[in-house]
């Protein structure tokens, strides 16, 4: 398993023992805590960019944005994300957002594979393209992020 070192000690990360005994994985996992009529804009995240979302939402007290979590990539749970899109209104936008550059991390294989086979445009929010993974400054770093997390509810603004 591959986890970042900060979900290891962030408690919104943690579950219950009963999650990992009785429950069962899930590809897509959906977003219960808005109400899918008043969806403006559904955000699909992987990895640890959701705990950001989620926060920044949270704090935003918005209720029009949806972060679905796409846990698998491959094989590709496309009809499972058809439905669960399927929940919001038709003109909700539908955006993939990633901490990695935009020509790294799950975009490029998501962008070429899984768009095509779905029934909406998707549109990427991520850091500017890069030859490396990161841009080495911690402060450029903080601000490419919050660039990223400004962008991804700029539809509220």
């Amino acid at each position: 398993m591959f986890s970042p070192k900060q979900l290891l000690r962030l408690k919104a990360a943690a579950d219950s023992v009963d999650a990992f005994t009785q429950g069962t994985f899930q590809e897509v996992i959906p977003d219960d805590a808005v109400e899918p009529s008043k969806v403006k804009r559904v955000l699909l995240v992987s990895g640890r960019l959701y705990y950001d979302l989620l926060a920044t939402r949270t704090k935003r007290d918005d209720s029009t944005t949806a972060i679905v979590r796409l846990e698998q990539l491959y094989p590709m749970p496309v009809e499972a994300l058809r439905k669960e899109l399927g929940r919001y209104p038709a003109e909700a936008e539908v955006v993939y957002t990633q901490d990695e550059p935009s020509n790294q991390g799950p975009w490029p294989f998501f962008g070429m594979n899984f768009v095509p086979q779905l029934d909406h445009d998707v549109r990427l929010i991520s850091r500017p393209s890069g030859a490396a993974t990161s841009v080495g400054q911690a402060k450029r770093h903080a601000k490419e992020l919050e660039d990223l997390l400004g962008e991804a509810f700029s539809h509220l603004d």
